[in-house]
C-alpha cells in the first residue's frame, strides 16, 4: 500500500510502516513546510 505521511506523523510510525512492506513517502523529506492543498497534487 502506497501512504503519504504526514509531518505530524512520528519517524518511528513512518519507519514502522516501511517495515510492515508499506511504500511510504515522507512529506518531511519532501518539504515540511509543503501547504496541505499541494499533498493532492502529488504524482502517485
Amino acid at each position: 500500500m502506497k501512504l503519504l505521511v504526514d509531518v505530524g506523523v512520528g519517524k518511528m510510525v513512518e519507519e514502522w510502516l516501511q517495515a510492515q512492506g508499506h511504500d511510504v513517502l515522507a512529506v518531511r523529506e519532501l518539504d515540511p513546510r509543503l501547504p496541505d492543498r499541494l499533498l493532492f497534487s502529488l504524482p502517485e
